[in-house]
């Protein structure tokens, strides 16, 4: 397993992943929050409010702009304390997302950040 850790003045964002089977990368954690999530090409990173209704709405535009879906999966912080959770996602499609799905997705109530990646 392989964990990074980036401070800055104003934050701390921390990864934690793997290789596993010899040739199939996972991400393990994000920021304390597990997720086990393959690591392909293009990819989908959300933070949102852990409330109904994401998952579909993020597949509806995603749809809609004619992205299909490989692997999406979920991670989410389990202390509540009566707050309203927050969740993350990383989602593996089979092309690009474009800056304009990225602002469609930031436009959700609960998303609180969308960023595209590209690896490899």
């Amino acid at each position: 397993m392989l964990s990074v850790t980036l401070k800055t003045k104003s934050a701390e964002r921390g990864v934690k992943g793997a290789v596993l089977r010899g040739k199939s990368p996972r991400l393990l954690s994000v920021d304390a929050i597990d997720i086990e999530a393959p690591l392909g090409k293009d990819l989908l990173y959300l933070r949102n409010k852990d409330v109904p209704g994401v998952i579909g709405q993020v597949g509806t535009i995603l749809g809609k702009h004619n992205i299909n879906i490989g692997d999406f999966s979920l991670g989410r912080d389990e202390t509540s304390g009566g707050q309203i959770r927050e969740a993350i996602a990383v989602v593996h499609v089979d092309s690009a997302v474009s800056e304009a799905v990225l602002l469609e997705l930031r436009k959700m109530d609960a998303v609180k950040e969308a960023r595209a990646i590209r690896l490899f």
